[in-house]
């Protein structure tokens, strides 16, 4: 059986958008993909990349908040620093 144009341009989406998706440590939704994508080349839409995702089932890793290791405020002993 003959693979249709429609078939081979999301097979070719597909791989590009995975490989963008991937060096971008998973943390890339869609329209950041979109302009890093078009930044390369590829005429994608937003739509186009959105869709792509959802047939892969991939979904964007939001980063969390940064929060110090440790803080003297909590009563407990603070290691001396030895660095100084």
């Amino acid at each position: 059986t003959r693979i249709s144009t429609r078939q081979q341009f999301r097979q070719h989406c597909d791989s590009v958008v995975l490989a963008a998706f991937t060096r971008s440590k998973q943390r890339y939704g869609a329209p950041r993909l979109t302009d890093e994508l078009r930044a390369q080349g590829y005429p994608f839409n937003v739509k186009t990349v959105a869709a792509s995702l959802r047939r892969q089932g991939l979904r964007a890793k939001a980063s969390r908040k940064f929060s110090p290791v440790s803080y003297r405020a909590h009563g407990l002993p603070v290691s001396e620093n030895l660095l100084e």
